[in-house]
């Protein structure tokens, strides 16, 4: 995998991969929608098409039974044949027709039930897999995290024997340890809290003390946001042992702990040092 990414940076693009994801999924369903509202209202048309035919047939049945009717008493010369063969005909036209009416009406609501079923399920389907695009993009920017992390970890230790890493180094210490030095120390602050941000760029380091300019200094510029990570975090350590060697005790007299948190923009990553300790001068509050 290419680590020249921020995680942020890394993020920005998984989201907006998933967006496209889900935006394809939601467009494929909007077409199905509306193909099955299309298909739904032919079969409607169909349907009201052929009952408005089969309308007819009522009105025509008394006549065809009395063609029938006529037809018979020719063939056979007899009145109640014919009669027998008017109702008969008169019977089953009426049967017929509310039989295929029936048949009608019975595919008309299989076909538009089955259609409406169908497109449920694509629901249902369409959200389950937009829940399964933003698992996976959540998945991926968490292991990306990780790796990242682990590979600029992996990566510090080959600024250890660095020149220009201790010249950096040394300048940074020395200036937290002024700001550690000139911390509040009177009997009413309970705890010393001194934090120390420092951020690396591809050109530069940049802190509240000053920005080391790699071209001024005449180093080399950052290749990869992998090298950026991996120079802050040999940086961070470094001042870090640098503070607890020397503060083995607090000048108050305390045991201070050296805290360390990453943060990542776009451009740099960001290292904040947290120099803790109990204030040895602190004075309870008294009661009157």
């Amino acid at each position: 995998m290419n680590y020249n990414m921020f995680p942020p940076e890394y993020n920005a693009h998984v989201d907006e991969e998933s967006r496209k994801k889900e935006q394809s999924k939601r467009q494929s369903f909007s077409s199905l929608s509306h193909q099955t509202t299309s298909n739904i209202a032919a079969n409607n048309r169909s349907y009201d098409k052929w009952t408005d035919r089969l309308g007819i047939l009522p009105g025509l049945s008394p006549t065809i039974a009395f063609i029938a009717c006529v037809v018979r008493c020719e063939q056979e010369n007899d009145l109640m044949a014919g009669i027998g063969s008017f109702f008969v005909v008169l019977i089953i036209t009426v049967i017929v027709t509310t039989l295929v009416s029936f048949l009608l009406k019975q595919s008309n609501t299989y076909q538009t039930e089955t259609a409406q079923n169908s497109l449920k399920d694509s629901r249902v389907q369409m959200e389950e897999d937009i829940i399964a695009i933003q698992k996976e993009a959540e998945q991926n920017k968490r292991d990306y995290y990780e790796d990242f992390e682990k590979k600029s970890q992996e990566a510090s230790v080959d600024f250890a024997e660095s020149e220009v890493a201790k010249e950096v180094i040394d300048w940074l210490t020395d200036g937290f340890i002024k700001n550690i030095d000139a911390a509040n120390r009177q009997n009413y602050v309970e705890q010393i809290l001194v934090p120390f941000e420092f951020e690396v760029f591809f050109d530069n380091i940049s802190s509240s003390i000053g920005t080391y300019d790699f071209e001024e200094h005449r180093c080399s510029k950052l290749a990869t946001r992998l090298k950026q990570s991996a120079l802050c975090r040999a940086i961070a350590s470094s001042i870090q042992l640098n503070i607890v060697m020397k503060y083995e005790q607090d000048i108050s007299g305390t045991k201070p702990t050296v805290r360390l948190d990453y943060d990542y923009s776009v451009e740099a990553v960001r290292c904040t040092i947290t120099y803790l300790a109990p204030n040895g001068n602190y004075k309870a509050i008294r009661e009157w």
